[in-house]
């Protein structure tokens, strides 16, 4: 099951209803749409993975949809775009001279052409989010303030390991506050105890440091010091606990900005 969403716009409503059952029943999530003007708020809405369209739609035809929807993107934003139409164009033209299409589906089809494009987008897709999410855990930077030395250099192992490579460290509060105010790291790791702060009041510290976003988390050794509402009531992202792998501050981490 995939959370990919597939917005279809064709105005003939039995084939608009079989199409949603049929990328239903493959794993998407299916929206349809009868018209281009009805099918762009929703894409709008909605930004859709892949779009499924007719070309000759009543009102706004397909070439108005797609590039009406296609202004207010960045071009990494575009969706996999999958033309379905029996009006005669070549992909060339269809690509070249009206917008961004990826696959140009000649009506009568059938919708195993249609499933087998949808999967490709599907592939393409999954791939780019897993680019993306390497280049984000490169580039994150990761502050650990922690003032015992042998869980700092787990952390940092179990970072590194997890592909994060932007990592500094402090040992004690009043370092770390001065290292936030400097780095302006996007997440802060902070030990509940520490010889001059505890966790849940350093959290208030860089919560009032005006102009500052970032993500603190409170990492703590035991079960029963779990504070997630008190962190999060004291300007914190997340409570977690210690554990070898550091399995739940990774998971906690990688919740940082979705």
């Amino acid at each position: 099951m995939t959370d990919l969403k597939v917005l279809i716009v064709e105005d003939e409503e039995i084939l608009l209803e079989f199409m949603a059952q049929k990328i239903t029943a493959e794993g998407y999530v299916a929206y349809t749409s009868n018209s281009g003007e009805s099918g762009l708020p929703m894409a709008q809405r909605l930004k859709p993975d892949i779009i499924v369209t007719d070309l000759d739609l009543p009102g706004m035809d397909g070439r108005e949809f797609i590039n009406a929807y296609l202004k207010g993107l960045q071009k990494h934003e575009y969706p996999g775009i999958i033309v379905v139409s029996g009006i005669m164009e070549t992909m060339e033209s269809v690509r070249s001279v009206f917008f961004k299409v990826d696959h140009f589906l000649k009506k009568p089809c059938g919708m195993g052409d249609i499933l087998n494009a949808i999967n490709t987008l599907a592939i393409r897709n999954q791939r780019h989010k897993l680019k993306n999410l390497k280049e984000t855990k490169e580039h994150r930077h990761i502050l650990i303030i922690d003032d015992d030395e042998g869980d700092r250099n787990l952390m940092k192992n179990a970072l590194e390991s997890a592909g994060y490579q932007n990592i500094s460290f402090a040992s004690h509060g009043s370092e770390g506050m001065i290292k936030v105010k400097l780095e302006k790291p996007e997440v802060v790791v902070i030990d509940t105890v520490l010889p001059d702060i505890n966790g849940m009041d350093l959290c208030k510290c860089i919560r009032d440091i005006h102009g500052l976003q970032t993500y603190p988390i409170v990492i703590t050794g035991s079960v029963e010091a779990i504070d997630v509402e008190g962190v999060r009531a004291a300007g914190g992202f997340d409570s977690v606990v210690k554990t070898p792998d550091y399995g739940f501050l990774l998971e906690a981490i990688e919740k940082v900005g979705q």
